[in-house]
């Protein structure tokens, strides 16, 4: 994820280091459309903050576990479970198609 100020990069398959937010950012040239601007991008310092190792399955079991015994709305629904399998789903359509670009409800080319 890049901005103007600093870049992050989370690699979940890293043991260490994984998420690494570096001192470079993007600069947008011609704003005119944002999918054709000129992106320039400027590199500088990294630093990994330290990342709790925790297994993601792990923790959202215990989470809906928790809304359970407390008697509550777990922070996460289904219909969250579902927005997260339509944007991976229409992002591996979207990789196939050399990064053609898809509305995620409709699973149409934009």
């Amino acid at each position: 994820m890049g901005g103007d100020k600093k870049m992050l990069v989370f690699d979940d398959m890293e043991n260490f280091e994984k998420i690494k937010v570096y001192d470079a950012g993007i600069d947008i040239k011609n704003t005119a459309s944002i999918y054709e601007a000129l992106v320039q991008y400027r590199l500088g310092d990294m630093y990994s903050p330290k990342v709790i190792q925790t297994e993601a399955l792990e923790m959202a079991a215990k989470e809906f576990l928790d809304s359970i015994l407390q008697n509550r709305e777990p922070l996460t629904s289904g219909k969250d479970g579902l927005d997260v399998v339509k944007i991976l789903e229409v992002s591996d359509l979207s990789l196939q198609n050399k990064g053609q670009l898809y509305d995620i409800n409709s699973r149409v080319m934009v």
